[in-house]
């Protein structure tokens, strides 16, 4: 988990070398297909103990090995990456972009849209819209789409978000920060890990799994 082990000092490390990081901005499969595409992802890096007073170095060497390129690497701390790293996929991009997901497909569900019209409708475009931000930022994302989509997020996108969804999001960083989720992560065994796995089908539903399945490229 990148820099979680250091810095939660689940792992202590000798004194006598070198403690680095290189944490991609990605899974190890989106690494690979950049690297075999000659392209590069980015990546977080950090020393944590420069022992051999050659660390910096090493991280570079290491992270061109790896395909990754200098100009996309960015300095970062341990604790900074271990936390925000935590966070986002909780808060955003796994955890709390599902369950949006999920939450928009049950409403048209209930309200008698198709299975397969509502996963077109909350989750198929999910990319191009992620695309727009990446490409233009948030604000630029807004121009890019239609006048009915703009006004619909500028009227109702900060009542979904709103302060008491922040305020969860600000205890979830505290428990986080804390060390409090980190413990518990570090103390699973593997028949919790078999229960978790187990449990994953409770956030989706079948209908939505069958109409992702149909519409996969």
């Amino acid at each position: 988990m990148h820099g979680l082990s250091v810095h939660f000092q689940f792992v202590k490390p000798p004194y006598e070398t070198d403690v680095i990081m290189i944490a991609p901005h990605g899974p190890g499969v989106a690494v690979r297909e950049k690297y075999l595409s000659d392209r590069s992802i980015s990546a977080f890096y950090s020393v944590k103990q420069n022992f051999t007073k050659n660390a910096k170095r090493l991280i570079f060497e290491l992270a061109e090995s790896a395909g990754l390129k200098k100009k996309k690497l960015i300095k970062i701390s341990f604790k900074d990456e271990a936390i925000g790293d935590l966070f986002g996929e909780q808060a955003v991009l796994c955890g709390g972009m599902a369950s949006l997901i999920k939450a928009g497909f049950d409403i048209l569900k209930k309200n008698s849209h198709s299975s397969d019209s509502a996963y077109l409708e909350v989750a198929f475009q999910l990319d191009l819209i992620i695309d727009l931000i990446k490409k233009y930022g948030i604000e630029g994302m807004f121009n890019k789409i239609s006048v009915a989509a703009r006004y619909g997020s500028y009227l109702n996108g900060r009542k979904i978000i709103d302060k008491s969804v922040k305020m969860k999001m600000e205890k979830i960083y505290e428990e986080i920060d804390s060390g409090k989720f980190p413990r518990k992560l570090n103390s699973l065994t593997s028949s919790d890990i078999k229960t978790l796995n187990k449990g994953i089908s409770s956030l989706s539903s079948t209908a939505f799994e069958k109409s992702a399945k149909k519409f996969a490229e």
